[in-house]
């Protein structure tokens, strides 16, 4: 019994090695870890956010809107300036010009497709066979 209690109090004693090696692992790589790590970490904790407390609030001459109005005023001007470009096309005019052209080609193909003199002769047919008429080595 002695015996056996003896292997037990080794294999004990490995176990408690192994979990203290795993342990020191950890706590190597804890401590290894980028700076990121703790901000992320703290992130995840939900430290370091701002208290709603704390916003700060506007003064009576920052609450005017005439900076805004400015603003759309400088963007309306910029906008004007842009779609006089010829270059600057709307979303979507590209596809009616597209459409409308699809529309002219289509037109034209059947125009020359219901031509009656559109279409081959039978002089042409017999100068195209001609081309490939060529004489072959018998066999």
């Amino acid at each position: 019994m002695s015996h056996s209690k003896g292997w037990v109090m080794i294999a004990l004693a490995t176990g408690l090695a192994g979990c203290a090696s795993s342990f020191d692992k950890v706590r190597d790589t804890v401590a290894a870890a980028p700076d990121w790590y703790d901000q992320r970490a703290a992130e995840v904790r939900g430290e370091g956010y701002p208290s709603v407390s704390r916003i700060p609030e506007l003064e009576a001459g920052e609450r005017s809107t005439a900076e805004i109005d400015a603003g759309r005023e400088a963007v309306a001007a910029a906008d004007a300036l842009f779609r006089m470009d010829p270059r600057a096309v709307p979303p979507g005019l590209e596809l009616q010009e597209m459409l409308a052209w699809a529309e002219e080609a289509r037109a034209e193909a059947e125009a020359v497709a219901n031509e009656p003199g559109g279409h081959l002769t039978a002089e042409d047919v017999a100068a195209l066979r001609a081309l490939f008429d060529r004489p072959r080595a018998e066999s």
